[in-house]
């Protein structure tokens, strides 16, 4: 009986542990999934959360950038200018915004055709410039003409080669499109 009570009793200090570390592994591989689950849904939270706020961030400069330009084409020298074709008369103004705000590639006027010409921009360097026919910038070009403001998809620009992202905005003098304002950024 001492025999067959040892043996019972190690059978079932074997089910015992068994049945422990059956149990020990379910827990750990159950915390472990939660775990990670949970991290998980953290992390992509995060990363959403970051996104919102980069796209809200893009959203917000882009319009800002529109209001300026904006601005230039409604504002009265720039009109009465571009109206009687004294371009370098709005210069001295293009310039100094463009040199004070430091984060455009060049700021201009051209006139409204669809293979619009830059008369006057900030430094000069793209005067003379034919940039309405690029084929990234032909909406553009179509848009101004309309009456529409318009932001480009991402070109080349033809001045400097550098990457840019074109707002336009039609120069509206009685009712006609009387010149094109870009603002490469």
């Amino acid at each position: 009986k001492t025999t067959s009570m040892k043996s019972l009793k190690v059978i079932i200090s074997l089910i015992a542990i068994a049945v422990i570390t059956v149990l020990t592994v379910v827990l750990v591989v159950t915390s472990y999934n939660v775990a990670y689950s949970a991290i998980e849904k953290a992390y992509l939270n995060q990363v959403t959360n970051f996104n919102r706020e980069i796209e809200r961030n893009l959203v917000d400069f882009y319009e800002t950038e529109i209001k300026h330009a904006s601005f230039f084409a409604k504002y009265p020298p720039v009109i009465e200018a571009t109206r009687a074709g004294r371009y370098n008369e709005i210069r001295p103004l293009l310039a100094n915004f463009f040199k004070e705000k430091g984060i455009y590639e060049q700021i201009f006027v051209s006139t409204p055709e669809l293979n619009s010409r830059i008369m006057v921009s900030a430094d000069g360097k793209a005067d003379g410039i034919r940039w309405g026919e690029i084929p990234v910038y032909v909406e553009n070009a179509r848009a101004a003409l309309k009456g529409n403001i318009h932001v480009s998809d991402i070109g080349k620009s033809p001045a400097t080669g550098l990457t840019v992202l074109l707002i336009t905005v039609p120069i509206m003098a009685d009712g006609k499109v009387a010149g094109i304002l870009g603002l490469p950024v």
